[in-house]
């Protein structure tokens, strides 16, 4: 490159990396308002639209102002007033001339104005407060009083601690009254969006109670009030109270909206950008509350508020009282929200999807990492970063196999070996087709272990054979090339999964290997890929007798109808080998209770988030302890061994959680994958999905299991050598440690 091209690069690198970034925050604002605004549960809102939308005007923007009506016209696609993009923070408005906020006085046809219009004057609480009493005195003289809200700038704090404190608003109402309640969505978990889990999770609506204003004097039933806004008001929480209860009515110059009073986020975006995003709104009758205004007049253009004759607002006002306030509906019913669907773009279900749509897919594994995934403070990287790093990938992405691939890449930095995308496109680039041999890493080499079809004897290929090549590719070569699209949550876990695919390729294809067998000597085989599976290899009986009166039970073959025919088997030998070199069939339950004297100790440790809003500063959670199951059959109280590698992953490690519980059982053997919680699961654009760890779980004490596993007590390995001789190394080496622990004769 020369010196002229590295200069316009430089040059250009800044101008992308803001583009870049623009986009990332953009998707970011579009996932939390996604999650979070309580309207998008069940009202029909193009929001998956309105974000293809922004994406290439936010790509194209050259400056500020483009980006920001971007962005405002996809928040317009809400129809919330409170969700929006925030001005430019305003000048501090000036001080009211002559009497500050608050003050009040009397029109002519003895309607008493109570004027909270200028919040500067109201920034100092002490003396609005002050203010608020001694007008509170004046209001008992009163029969009809006008609140005249209508804030000559927006901003402001609300004066609900005030107006409190005076008194005030108890003077209108001779019954307690309460404000709307409000709700917002929470999630307990991420519910699986394609197929099932055992994990619980659910979304859903949490609740606030309103403010409940205490009843006052006894003039109160004879008071009414009229609120006056405009859409800059921030209207008190007890004025809401009065209003539901029938003892005030709203009227609005031009609009009014429930902002100040449900709550919000602010969201921070490049250039200086501020949106207000909606958590909450208010109820009415079970449902959201109908509109605030009871009757809505034009704008007042006239600044002089101390005559009705030339304020059109006020003068609506003091008319309104013509009218008889009534009270709003009753208490909530909670009708369960249900959620509408709009038309979906052809454009999201294609499997190469729009660029719009592919950056969706990123958005959305962002939201999984930044508000669902149970272990994120174990990923150590910025996610934010990764993010941003998948944007120009999926942009590249010229076919459905690209981005998928951009897809499976990005999902790599969860590090949880339960992540799998599952994508057409790639299962038929890769193929779903293996040579019918078992390949497990071994001293460091792909070594074939056992066969997983009859077919693959004749090959020629032997146990114990090491895999140097595989369609002409250097093994090792390709392992790391496979390795890129592997999400996993410790080395071993990576090995074992990348090593599974080595063979790869489309079913009834042949697959040729250079292996090299004992003796150093190479040949070249030819099997046909299948997708035959076995992880074991193991045969013979699921549960037996080994010598020195040793039993041993095969727990990644053994059914859970068999755990009581194994135990009866058993219950006369010296100790149980349990094999969880494998994934169990739901034994741990049936199995762990009859080897403990106590009844349902603690097991195991989950930790669910539970995201309520887009702050994830302090992250709410779930905590909740897994104990054994009771039972009242006999006991097994000898000791226990379990066999581990990395093979043994989720159930199969939470089953030695629970045998560790039991009796402190011993794990014998290498590192378990470190990848435990119940599966979930994420749709993505072009019929993509995403699978990941839902919640997380810890031994009983607290110790970290995710992204170590289950660590042996006795490190134990097989080796190439011992493979070929049809060694089991690792049990083996339980025996001898038994055999070395137990009693010359063990009592029953």
């Amino acid at each position: 490159m020369g010196s002229g091209q590295a200069t316009l690069c430089a040059q250009a690198l800044p101008a992308d990396s803001t583009r870049i970034e623009r986009l990332a925050s953009l998707g970011r604002l579009w996932v939390a308002i996604r999650e979070f605004h309580p309207s998008l549960a069940y009202r029909a809102i193009a929001w998956d639209e309105a974000l293809a939308a922004a994406v290439p005007r936010v790509s194209a923007a050259t400056d500020r102002a483009a980006y920001a009506a971007a962005v405002g016209d996809m928040l317009a696609t809400l129809g919330d007033p409170v969700t929006r993009l925030e001005a430019d923070r305003p000048a501090e408005p000036p001080r009211t001339r002559g009497e500050p906020d608050p003050h009040s006085w009397w029109t002519a046809d003895s309607v008493l104005v109570v004027s909270l219009r200028n919040s500067a004057d109201l920034e100092d609480e002490y003396r609005t407060s002050e203010r608020l009493s001694s007008i509170a005195d004046t209001v008992r003289l009163a029969r009809r009083v006008v609140f005249d809200l209508r804030m000559t700038a927006p901003g402001g704090g609300g004066i609900d601690w005030e107006l409190g404190e005076s008194g005030i608003m108890s003077l209108f109402t001779p019954v307690p009254a309460r404000a709307p309640d409000q709700r917002g969505r929470m999630h307990s978990g991420f519910v699986p969006e394609n197929g099932q889990t055992s994990g619980g999770y659910s979304s859903g609506f949490y609740t606030l109670d309103g403010m409940t204003v205490p009843a006052g004097d006894s003039g109160a039933s004879a008071r009414t009030a009229v609120l006056l806004v405009n859409d800059r008001s921030i209207i008190p929480e007890a004025m809401l109270a009065l209003h539901a209860a029938g003892r005030a009515r709203i009227v609005a110059e031009g609009g009014v909206s429930d902002v100040g009073v449900v709550r919000t986020y602010q969201w921070a975006l490049p250039d200086s950008l501020r949106v207000s995003i909606r958590l909450t709104e208010l109820l009415e009758a079970g449902g959201p509350l109908a509109p605030l205004a009871d009757s809505v007049v034009p704008p007042s253009s006239s600044t002089d508020s101390d005559g009705s004759a030339r304020d059109p607002g006020l003068a609506a006002a003091v008319a309104a009282f013509a009218g008889r306030p009534t009270a709003r509906p009753g208490a909530p019913d909670w009708p369960v929200a249900r959620t509408t669907s709009s038309p979906r773009d052809p454009a999201m279900a294609a499997a190469y999807p729009a660029l719009p749509y592919r950056l969706m897919a990123a958005f959305r594994i962002w939201a999984v990492g930044q508000y669902y995934f149970p272990y994120r403070e174990l990923m150590h990287e910025r996610w934010d970063r990764v993010l941003a790093q998948a944007i120009p990938r999926l942009e590249a992405a010229r076919d459905s196999v690209e981005y998928g691939l951009a897809v499976a890449e990005m999902a790599t930095h969860l590090h949880d070996s339960h992540v799998w995308i599952n994508s057409p496109a790639l299962l038929a680039h890769f193929g779903t087709g293996i040579a019918p041999v078992y390949v497990r890493m071994i001293e460091g080499e792909p070594v074939v272990t056992h066969f997983m079809s009859d077919s693959a004897r004749p090959s020629g290929v032997r146990v114990g054979d090491v895999i140097l090549a595989v369609d002409g590719e250097d093994a090792h070569a390709r392992l790391r090339r496979v390795e890129r699209y592997i999400s996993a949550s410790t080395p071993q876990a990576l090995e074992r999964i990348a090593a599974a695919r080595l063979t790869r390729g489309p079913v009834g294809s042949t697959v040729r290997l250079r292996v090299r067998g004992a003796g150093n000597a190479v040949r070249t085989v030819d099997l046909t890929r299948t997708q035959s599976w076995e992880m074991t290899g193991r045969t013979g009986p699921m549960f037996r007798v080994l010598p020195g009166n040793i039993g041993y039970a095969d727990l990644g073959r053994l059914p859970a109808d068999q755990v009581d025919s194994m135990f009866e088997r058993l219950k006369d030998t010296r100790a149980i080998v349990f094999d969880m070199r494998g994934y169990p069939f739901g034994t741990a339950w049936p199995i762990a209770p009859r080897l403990t004297r106590a009844d349902m100790p603690p097991a195991a440790r989950f930790i669910r988030t539970n995201p309520m809003s887009p702050d994830t500063t302090e992250r709410d959670q779930l905590n909740f302890t897994q104990t054994l199951p009771h039972t009242d059959k006999w006991r097994y109280l000898r000791p226990t061994v379990m066999l581990i590698d990395e093979r043994t992953i989720s159930q199969a490690e939470h089953t030695g959680l629970f045998l560790e519980a039991a009796n402190g059982t011993k794990f014998i053997g290498s590192p378990t994958t470190g990848a435990n919680g119940d599966v979930t699961v994420v749709a993505l654009p072009g019929g993509v999905t995403l699978s990941f760890t839902g919640q997380a779980v810890r031994h009983a004490d607290g110790r970290q299991l995710q992204r170590i596993g289950l660590v042996p007590d006795i490190p134990a390995r097989p080796t190439i050598a011992g493979v070929r001789a049809g060694r089991d190394e690792v049990l083996e080496r339980a025996l001898r440690y038994l055999k070395a622990t137990l009693p010359a004769q063990a009592g029953r």
